[in-house]
């Protein structure tokens, strides 16, 4: 089994996809067949202002690149080593455990996406994906290594890891709610969603591109 990062554009139609970097993490047999697929995204898909919570998803464009018939749309695939003091085989099983538990968890724990990142209770696919790594054992040096190697604009990626089991993002939540910012967060939140036509502005969803996870 080997771990694989993939760096890609955006999976989107807008104009700067190609800008912005993508990232989601497989696992692969010795016959080069993905066994394990993880990316995260909006849930609603509004990227902005931390509208929608941060979900597991299933991206088109990611399987058609993973499976190698999309080439245009990738930016690096990334060979993940096995950290240090761990066996391949429980560096593998770390990982799957790392990826399942946030499916796992209750939906009103989740932590909210943000295209940016700003307070401890946000996070988007890049900073998902570090975290995951981080969680199942790989250095925080190792994943600025392969930061540098990402191109475009990767917001999140090896910065602090992300609130990623249950208890975390229950503490995480709580620090949140205390603050300010979390009260001024929140009316934004209610405004735009009493404002149609403002989230259809910001709308990501691309139907062909993007399907949902289940």
């Amino acid at each position: 089994m080997t771990v694989y990062l993939y760096a890609t554009n955006l999976p989107s139609n807008v104009k700067f996809a190609g800008l912005i970097t993508h990232t989601f993490i497989t696992i692969e047999n010795d016959k080069c067949e993905t066994v394990k697929y993880a990316a995260y995204g909006p849930q609603h898909n509004v990227p902005f202002f931390g509208m929608n919570m941060l979900s597991r998803k299933y991206f088109e464009q990611d399987r058609n690149v993973y499976m190698g018939e999309d080439t245009k749309n990738l930016k690096a695939k990334i060979k993940i080593p096995v950290p240090d003091g761990k066996t391949e085989e429980e560096f593998i099983r770390d990982l799957i455990t790392v990826i399942d538990s946030y499916d796992s968890a209750e939906s009103s724990d989740l932590i909210h996406y943000n295209f940016i990142p700003m307070c401890c209770d946000e996070g988007n696919c890049n900073s998902s994906t570090s975290t995951v790594l981080y969680k199942a054992g790989v250095s925080l040096e190792t994943i600025k290594e392969i930061n540098r190697h990402i191109s475009g604009f990767s917001t999140g990626f090896g910065f602090s890891p992300m609130p990623w089991v249950l208890t975390e993002r229950r503490t995480a939540v709580a620090q949140q709610s205390r603050g300010s910012a979390y009260k001024i967060k929140e009316m934004n939140r209610r405004a735009l969603r009493s404002c149609p036509s403002i989230v259809h502005l910001l709308h990501f969803r691309i139907p062909e591109i993007e399907k949902v996870c289940v």
